[in-house]
């Protein structure tokens, strides 16, 4: 997905790198417990697939103030690759499951 940022076109991937940069932004394990580690993790994709990036966290939020809709995006992405990884899970317990039986 590419997400335009202050007039800069950005690419959003939701990927393992971004799991890694959350934890390092943060100095904890990932665990989304509230809306400003929502919006860090939303930032750690960001960062993740953008190596060059200028952005700073204070101005993706300020982004997000002006702009409502790059967080719904964000947030669009993330449920939609939460329910992929759910069906993929799912799918691996079955096959445990036939194996077991």
């Amino acid at each position: 997905m590419e997400i335009k940022i202050n007039g800069t076109n950005l690419q959003v991937k939701y990927t393992l790198r971004g799991y890694f940069v959350f934890e390092q932004l943060t100095g904890k394990p990932f665990d989304i417990k509230g809306k400003l580690d929502e919006y860090i993790f939303m930032y750690s994709l960001l960062i993740a697939n953008n190596p060059d990036i200028l952005l700073t966290l204070q101005d993706f939020i300020d982004a997000c103030d002006k702009d409502s809709s790059i967080a719904i995006e964000f947030q669009k992405l993330i449920v939609n690759e939460i329910k992929i990884e759910a069906q993929y899970f799912q799918k691996e317990e079955e096959k445990s499951d036939k194996k077991k039986a």
